[in-house]
């Protein structure tokens, strides 16, 4: 411990040295006990020796890198926490305390990570990014001007926002066409909806169809509002789309899931380390459909609460997923605040299905799986936003949309099959 401290009181400010002298107290559970319980292991280093590397590794990099701007304590320190939590999985993070000025307004987009790069999921429908042209399957490469390298969701998404009324310029890289485009957009007061204004419909006069967009606290009111439009009209069997859903509020996929099971089936199961203490999500109470035939419309951005519901209703034989394997995304995270207004936002616990399959980082796989080309399901994406629930919808270059024809025919077999 001498050799610490009088090392480093040589090398580095007071607030340092303070860091080290407290440094046997919030590390002793790890250089002398670590905490041992069941599902919790944590294995023994020696803090002080990987703490002095990277001391050491600053002071390096603030003598000699050619940018001295870029070397204060703040900056360094920030971007060790943000690669401290980007080690752990692509969605833990540090947010930076917002001024709440770039909130107001935003351009309307989806956007993922995938492999290092910014691709658009798909535009809300009616949002400034839908009508300057953005499509799905867009890569992002530039934000007014500036090259996304390597780049933390939180600022990106921060990036994308700001007051009504300004102008943000995209450069994007469209596959598809091997091209690299600008749009200049003007943001607005963006209000994404659950279910759009055209995605409640029969189709063949008698299959309901319910285009969810994402899940949000008003989805569970407006989901029954759907169900209730549907039955008037008698329908025989229903398909949900769950395409590009990219998630939101688990509680409203638990409530849609509970309209298909009996009260009290399992849906889901969070667990963490601790596995004695996991938490079982069941089935809620409310108006039931437990015999309609169902079709799940699912995707590769299929994700979060989408795959909730997928997994639940599949692992209970309650419904036909038909698509493409899900994105594999279903964690649940600590929000930490801390002292100076920044928050810690890191994964405590994954997300099982009815049958103990792990949902993060391995997707849903469908029953009945319609590949489709890159070029093809954007192009598809593109057409439901303004057509959902079409196979081939009237316009000129439509395509058909292959999963939802085939969804119809599975609820179609299911239909005469009960009938014999």
């Amino acid at each position: 411990m001498k050799w610490h401290i009088k090392y480093f009181s040589r090398k580095l400010p007071t607030g340092c040295l303070i860091l080290f002298i407290a440094l046997p107290v919030w590390c002793s559970d790890v250089t002398k006990t670590p905490e041992k319980s069941a599902g919790n292991k944590i294995r023994t280093e020696d803090a002080y020796q990987q703490v002095a590397r990277f001391m050491k590794v600053m002071q390096l990099i603030r003598r000699y890198y050619v940018n001295e701007d870029k070397v204060s304590y703040d900056k360094l320190f920030k971007g060790a926490i943000n690669g401290m939590l980007h080690e752990l999985d692509p969605y833990s993070r540090y947010e930076l305390p917002k001024s709440g000025s770039r909130n107001g307004g935003g351009v309307g987009l989806v956007v993922i990570k995938e492999r290092g790069t910014l691709k658009v999921v798909a535009p809300f429908g009616n949002s400034p990014a839908y009508h300057a042209g953005i499509r799905p399957g867009d890569i992002i490469l530039k934000i007014d001007g500036e090259r996304l390298y390597s780049f933390n969701m939180n600022e990106l998404q921060d990036k994308l926002k700001g007051k009504p009324g300004t102008k943000i310029t995209l450069t994007v890289l469209r596959r598809s066409a091997n091209k690299i485009l600008k749009f200049k957009i003007v943001r607005k007061i963006i209000k994404p909806v659950s279910i759009p204004a055209n995605g409640v419909k029969l189709i063949n006069k008698n299959i309901g169809y319910i285009r969810l967009n994402r899940f949000s606290s008003g989805t569970p009111k407006l989901f029954t509002k759907a169900l209730e439009k549907l039955e008037k009209k008698n329908i025989k069997g229903l398909i949900i789309d769950l395409r590009n859903n990219s998630g939101g509020i688990v509680t409203a996929a638990i409530a849609v899931c509970s309209h298909f099971l009996p009260k009290g089936k399992l849906l889901i199961t969070a667990e963490g380390r601790n596995k004695a203490k996991s938490t079982r999500i069941e089935a809620m109470g409310g108006k039931k459909m437990l015999d309609i035939p169902l079709v799940l419309l699912v995707n590769g951005y299929s994700a979060s609460s989408s795959e909730i519901v997928a997994a639940a209703l599949k692992d209970h034989k309650r419904a036909v997923l038909v698509g493409s394997k899900t994105f594999g995304k279903a964690y649940v995270q600590r929000l930490q605040q801390l002292k100076d207004g920044s928050r810690l936002r890191f994964t405590i616990a994954q997300y099982y299905s009815p049958n103990r399959q792990l949902i993060h980082g391995r997707g849903i796989e469908p029953d009945i799986a319609v590949p489709l080309s890159p070029n093809y399901q954007a192009a598809l994406a593109h057409q439901n936003i303004s057509y959902p629930g079409e196979v081939k919808p009237k316009i000129k270059q439509a395509v058909i949309d292959l999963p939802l024809k085939q969804g119809v025919s599975i609820i179609h077999g299911i239909i005469l099959y009960k009938n014999q």
